[in-house]
């Protein structure tokens, strides 16, 4: 029997530039989970509440 396996909670902070391209492999693992993305510019927010980088997610 496999035991289910953890996930690991990760926060983002700083949206702009390359954040994101960076992070997207570690971020795209089914062991992890985005749970928060802090930015002072509020036009990198997302409006759409989805996790950039994670279609679906």
């Amino acid at each position: 029997m496999t035991q289910p396996v953890a996930k690991l909670r990760h926060v983002v902070i700083g949206a702009g530039a390359t954040v994101f391209g960076a992070h997207r492999p570690a971020l795209a693992l089914p062991t992890a989970e985005l749970v928060a993305v802090c930015d002072p510019e509020p036009a990198r927010g997302n409006p759409g509440g989805q996790a950039p980088g994670r279609p679906g997610a």
